[in-house]
């Protein structure tokens, strides 16, 4: 895979982070295709949906939500 974009960045601006922090914090938050903010209508209905039949298996809901992680998925907090 190589090394995240980020490392290079963060060790320059003196951020002591090691090669795990990068990589997840890249997979996480900083690749140019992650989707940020609000989630539709019909991404709320998935994850209610699955989270009814399967539970909290966020990467199993996260999946079927293109641009969108298990990390992001997960902090929208538990469907009522």
């Amino acid at each position: 895979m190589g090394r995240a974009p980020c490392c290079d960045k963060a060790n320059k601006a003196g951020l002591k982070r090691c090669g795990k922090s990068c990589r997840l914090r890249w997979l996480n938050y900083l690749r140019p295709n992650i989707k940020h903010g609000e989630f539709s209508e019909e991404e709320d209905r998935i994850i209610c949906t699955l989270f009814t039949s399967i539970g909290s298996r966020w990467s199993i809901i996260a999946a079927q939500l293109p641009g969108r992680t298990d990390m992001i998925s997960r902090t929208t907090g538990t469907p009522s």
